[in-house]
C-alpha cells in the first residue's frame, strides 16, 4: 500500500484549515458590514426623519396640509429619501390617514394605521421596520418617530428608504473581502508549503541516514537540524551508530582472537548450540572428522559427523553438568583413527 509523504499530510491539513478560516472570516466579515450598513442605514434615516419633524411641527399644528406636502416633497428630493406624514392620536383626523407624502399623493393612499413602524411610534418609542412597501412594491427599510404636543402623540413622521439602494454597495464590499481573504490565503499557503517542505527535507534527511545505518555505514554522520525535535533525533542516531560501530568492532575482534586461537590449536575443537547444529569448527577438527569446516556451520552434527559414539559424546554433554571424555575410534577416509574426546558444556 503507497503511504502518502508527511510533506502532503502537513500541506494538505493546513490547507484545509486556511481555506475554511479565511472562508469563515470573510463570510463573518460580509455579514458584520452588512449588518454595519443597515444599521447605519437606519440611524441616518432617523436623524432625517427628526429634521422633517422639527420643519413639519409648526404645520401640523396649524393644520396646513398644503405647506406639509411641499416640505416634506423638497426634503425627501434632497435627501434621496421617501417621508410620510402620519396622523396620530391627537390629530383632527383619523389615526393612521396620512397627511403628507414625498413620493405619492396623499389622497391616494390608504389609512396607515396597521404598519408596524407606526403603531411603535405612536406609543412614543421609535418604529423600525423592514418590509415590502404596499404603495412602491419595493422591499424598504422604515423608521417612524413621534411628534408630541403636551404628551400627546399628534402625529408620525416616518422615512424609508429601498433595500435595494442600501445593498448597491454590498457587491462591491463583498468583491474586496474575496479579494483581501484571497490575497491572505495564498499568503498562507506559501507559508504552509515552505514550513512542510522544511519539515519533510529535515524527515528525508534522517531517513537518508537511518538507510545508510542500516546498511552497514556506521561512520556516516547526520547533520543535525536547527530544530529541537529534528535535533534530538539527529543527535541520538549518531549516537547510537557510533555505539553500534564500537560494539560490533569490538565483537569483530574478539572473533578474529578466537578464529586465530583455534586456528593455532593442534587439538581440534569444534562448537555445537543445545539443538545440536554447528557453531564453529577449526582445522584441526575438520581434519580429524574430514568435514569442510564452512559447509558444517549451521548443520545438525547428525549430519556432519556419521559417527553414533561421536554423537553421543555430544549429546551427553549438553547433559552433563561436569566434562565428559570418552575415546573414540572414527573410520576417515578409508583409515581408522582412535581419538580421546573431551566435551564441556558451557553456559550462558
Amino acid at each position: 500500500m503507497r503511504r502518502p509523504r508527511i510533506f502532503w499530510r502537513i500541506f494538505a491539513t493546513h490547507l484545509a484549515v486556511i481555506i475554511f478560516s479565511v472562508l469563515a472570516v470573510g463570510g463573518l466579515a460580509f455579514f458584520a458590514a452588512r449588518d454595519f450598513s443597515l444599521h447605519h442605514t437606519e440611524d441616518e434615516l432617523g436623524a432625517r426623519a427628526a429634521l422633517v419633524r422639527v420643519n413639519v411641527e409648526p404645520l401640523i399644528a396649524s393644520g396646513d396640509a398644503t405647506a406639509m406636502q411641499e416640505v416634506v416633497s423638497e426634503l425627501g428630493a434632497a435627501s434621496s429619501t421617501r417621508f410620510t406624514v402620519i396622523a396620530g392620536n391627537g390629530a383632527r383626523v383619523p389615526l393612521g390617514t396620512v397627511l403628507a407624502e414625498s413620493e405619492a399623493d396623499p389622497d391616494d393612499l390608504a389609512n396607515h394605521g396597521d404598519r408596524p413602524e407606526f403603531k411603535a411610534a405612536v406609543e412614543g418609542r421609535v418604529g423600525r421596520s423592514i418590509r415590502l412597501s404596499s404603495t412602491l412594491g419595493k422591499r424598504e427599510m422604515y423608521v417612524a418617530i413621534p411628534v408630541q404636543d403636551d404628551g400627546a402623540v399628534v402625529a408620525v413622521v416616518r422615512a424609508a428608504k429601498p433595500l435595494a439602494s442600501i445593498n448597491e454597495a454590498l457587491p462591491e464590499l463583498w468583491w474586496k473581502i474575496a479579494v483581501a481573504a484571497a490575497i491572505v490565503a495564498a499568503f498562507a499557503a506559501l507559508v504552509s508549503y515552505l514550513v512542510a517542505s522544511s519539515v519533510s527535507r529535515q524527515m528525508g534527511h534522517l531517513r537518508d541516514g537511518a538507510v545508510r545505518f542500516a546498511t552497514g555505514d556506521l561512520g556516516h554522520k547526520l547533520a543535525v537540524p536547527r530544530t529541537a525535535e529534528f535535533a534530538s533525533v539527529a543527535e541520538s542516531l549518531n549516537a547510537m551508530a557510533e555505539q553500534l560501530d564500537g560494539e560490533i568492532s569490538t565483537l569483530t575482534r574478539e572473533r578474529n582472537e578466537r578464529e586465530a586461537v583455534l586456528a593455532s590449536m593442534v587439538e581440534g575443537v569444534i562448537a555445537v548450540d543445545a539443538d545440536e547444529r554447528v557453531i564453529t569448527v577449526n582445522e584441526a577438527a575438520a581434519g580429524v572428522l574430514g568435514i569442510d569446516r564452512e559447509a558444517a556451520v549451521g548443520h545438525s552434527i547428525q549430519e556432519i559427523v556419521r559417527n553414533t559414539d561421536f554423537q553421543r559424546v555430544i549429546a551427553e554433554t549438553l547433559l552433563a553438568e561436569a566434562p565428559v571424555e570418552r575415546e573414540l575410534t572414527l573410520h576417515v577416509a578409508g583409515a581408522q583413527r582412535t581419538v580421546q574426546a573431551s566435551g564441556t558444556r558451557l553456559h550462558d
